[in-house]
């Protein structure tokens, strides 16, 4: 038995977390009871107010569990019936608001679950534990690149972080526990290579629009793909990051101005400023674009963001100044353009022609 916080979804189309009660059939399947407990926290979509219902929520849910404690005699929520990691793991996935996120943890979990022989408690789970899922990440086959194993056992970690504020565990095993990254050179274009794609057709405008909308801002696919023109003001778009929930204000360049206003012709400039598939539909097509243009690179939407960011520090913005407009939560962040600038730059001066200053004096 025990009880869990739950999304229940509502007519207007939000949903509200509820605690649900339940206890297990002799089969070992959950019955849910009739006890549903409302927390009166609504969920609206916006990552900071969301994260913010949930943090209270799961306050509740702690009171809720140490009360159930007190009523059923069992001595500490680690005692319950859903000490179950990898229960605790599918639940926590439920809880991300994005696709990718959902995904990442669904990978970190099917690695951790291949480890363990299937299912495993919190009470068996330890830093030796934790060190041996590390090296069978990096013992896996297919081999996973060493940021991949970082990423994955990040996840683990972050989910045991958050037991350990659900009062699940005391502390959090893997706490201690890294793995090393390797930095990789982002993909970018140069100019010549940005006027190549734009002198080779492409039958979705609004995809070829968004690209360079994010090479003349640096913005997200996710925030632009979320973009409305009521946001748009000024000259500046007003909006607040999907990844992060940090709010911004973006000021655009002549570019932007340019390309939003050829995208206005296509939308009446009302609604969403750009009809967008899904991101995997999005970077095959820009995918087999770059191919047409003949580039050897293959780009995403992605690229579009690098591109700008190593343009603009190639053209002498600052490091700083480019952090900030990305929406970076750290300049280290950012500090990888500036390399790749330098290289670029040390590139460009090897080919320049070879001075004849009339040989030996």
């Amino acid at each position: 038995m025990g009880v869990i916080l739950r999304e229940r979804q509502l007519p207007s189309g939000r949903k509200s977390l509820v605690l649900s009660y339940y206890r297990r059939t002799p089969q070992g399947e959950r019955k849910w009871e009739q006890r549903i407990k409302k927390t009166g926290e609504i969920l609206t979509g916006d990552k900071k107010h969301d994260a913010a219902a949930r943090e209270r929520a799961q306050e509740k849910l702690k009171d809720a569990r140490r009360l159930f404690a007190r009523q059923t005699g069992i001595a500490s929520p680690d005692q319950f019936e859903d000490g179950s990691f990898i229960e605790f793991v599918q639940e926590l996935i439920e809880t991300k608001a994005t696709r990718n996120t959902k995904d990442s943890y669904k990978h970190a979990l099917t690695y951790f679950a291949e480890f363990v022989g299937g299912d495993i408690s919190f009470a068996d789970i330890n830093r030796p534990l934790i060190e041996g899922f590390k090296k069978h990440l990096e013992k896996a086959k297919p081999k996973l690149h060493p940021n991949t194993v970082h990423h994955y056992l990040g996840g683990i970690k972050t989910a045991l972080g958050q037991a350990v504020r659900e009062n699940l565990i005391s502390d959090n095993p893997a706490a201690y526990v890294t793995a090393k990254t390797v930095q990789r050179t982002p993909i970018y274009l140069s100019l010549e290579e940005v006027s190549q794609l734009a002198r080779t057709p492409i039958a979705n405008p609004h995809i070829r629009n968004a690209f360079f909308f994010e090479v003349a801002t640096g913005m997200r696919i996710s925030d632009i793909r979320q973009l409305t023109w009521d946001k748009i003001r000024n000259d500046c778009i007003t909006f607040t990051q999907k990844k992060t929930g940090a709010p911004e204000i973006l000021p655009l360049s002549q570019s932007a101005l340019e390309i939003l206003e050829a995208q206005r012709k296509l939308t009446g400039g009302q609604g969403e400023v750009f009809t967008l598939p899904r991101t995997p539909s999005i970077d095959r097509t820009l995918g087999k674009w770059g191919e047409r243009a003949g580039l050897d690179k293959r780009i995403g939407t992605h690229v579009a963001r690098h591109t700008f960011a190593t343009l603009g520090i190639g053209s002498g913005v600052s490091v700083y100044e480019i952090s900030k407009l990305l929406g970076h939560a750290n300049i280290r962040t950012t500090e990888i353009y500036a390399s790749v600038s330098d290289k670029a730059k040390i590139a460009a001066v090897q080919m320049l022609p070879r001075l004849d200053l009339g040989g030996d004096k």
